[in-house]
């Protein structure tokens, strides 16, 4: 008699095509998941061209989408369906399917609760994974008593980061329960790496292209003075996002020729072309690239945004900087006028890193898998 395989849901609440906050479950079901488990991956868009999704359903990993377009209006926009409506599908396909688990993944540490409390109301057992809080951005108030017990009922609660969890509970105003650690997999390397020579210094800016979150404004404004105009320096910025074009307007308005704009790369060696990473922004979960070039003993530059304030140190491992432009500048400054420490620095996040993620990132969440679905 074969054995039917246990269901597992994983909601994404990202709406991108794929996502920083999407590499944990991409993770998950790729390596740990698929064999044990029938995977069912749900989001609102689907852009089934793109690799990692491919990827996916090679797999035989099953992908729905739960806004699909309605077609186009009058001036040729596409018309998706509503969060209503995707609500709506995603109960359909829970009765359907009948998961024995649900996994929630979500950006922002609420984008997500309106489809944890349908499996809340349905009676499926659910965990969250929350990839970023934003200090400003706070549930509205018709919201917030369904979605404090949306976090009751989980099963548990995972965040990137401490500060993370601490805003989410200030948010709602109780600690929130069941909290644990996730960690995002990424590159290890298993010796420190050398600094490339190069006779420009150069420095990566990676990251979607979007100014209320990444804060590549405030860089090209810094790169506009005549200090590091003058200098033997110049910064690679990596990546695509909706304020692409307007990044590229405003280089062009300062007349910028220390800065190039490279769009997307998919590069296993990315960290060999660059001395290190300079990351301005405005709001973080605990950003992947920063761990990725310190674990890479690349110089990091970056703000209190998030997770790397946990782990930075400044003047030892990398550079810290409060969330504004004037902060930010003065962490450059201090990185630029410690090059004979570089070396040391460098180092010092390799280890860092090393120290700081555990040797199965995320054994924790695949423990929890087990013992929910063992319940049943």
């Amino acid at each position: 008699m074969v054995q039917v395989k246990r269901r597992i849901f994983i909601f994404s609440s990202i709406e991108d095509d794929f996502g920083g906050s999407e590499i944990l479950w991409f993770d998950l079901a790729k390596n740990y998941l698929r064999n044990q488990y029938q995977v069912f991956v749900l989001k609102r868009k689907v852009n089934r061209s793109h690799s990692f999704i491919q990827e996916l359903q090679k797999l035989d990993i099953h992908i729905i989408e739960l806004s699909p377009d309605l077609g186009k209006d009058e001036f040729g926009d596409r018309i998706m369906n509503d969060l209503n409506s995707a609500i709506k599908n995603f109960c359909i396909h829970l009765r359907v399917y009948d998961p024995d688990l649900v996994i929630v993944n979500q950006g922002v540490n609420f984008d997500g609760l309106e489809f944890a409390n349908s499996c809340r109301d349905l009676d499926y057992p659910y965990f969250i994974i929350s990839h970023k809080a934003i200090e400003i951005l706070w549930p509205y108030e018709g919201d917030r008593e369904v979605y404090s017990k949306v976090w009751q009922k989980s099963r548990a609660n995972f965040f990137v980061s401490d500060i993370n969890h601490e805003h989410t509970s200030e948010q709602f105003g109780f600690t929130i329960p069941r909290a644990q650690r996730a960690y995002n997999p990424i590159k290890r390397y298993s010796e420190i790496q050398q600094l490339p020579d190069f006779s420009v210094i150069r420095f990566a800016c990676i990251g979607r292209l979007y100014l209320f979150d990444k804060g590549q404004d405030m860089l090209l404004r810094i790169l506009s003075k005549s200090i590091w105009r003058e200098r033997n320096f110049k910064v690679f910025i990596v990546g695509t996002g909706p304020d692409e074009i307007a990044l590229k307007e405003l280089a062009q308005y300062y007349e910028l020729e220390n800065v190039e704009f490279l769009g997307h790369l998919n590069n296993e060696t990315i960290w060999d072309n660059f001395h290190g990473l300079l990351l301005p922004s405005r709001n973080e979960g605990f950003p992947l690239v920063v761990q990725e070039a310190m674990a890479a003993s690349r110089i990091v530059v970056a703000t209190t945004a998030g997770g790397s304030q946990e782990i930075i140190e400044d003047g030892k491992n990398g550079f810290i900087s409060k969330c504004f432009q004037n902060d930010f500048e003065s962490a450059m400054e201090r990185c630029w006028k410690s090059q004979k420490d570089w070396h040391q620095i460098a180092q010092n996040a390799f280890q860092t890193i090393d120290h700081y993620l555990p040797s199965q990132p995320n054994s924790n969440i695949l423990e929890l898998i087990s013992q929910i679905l063992n319940e049943k």
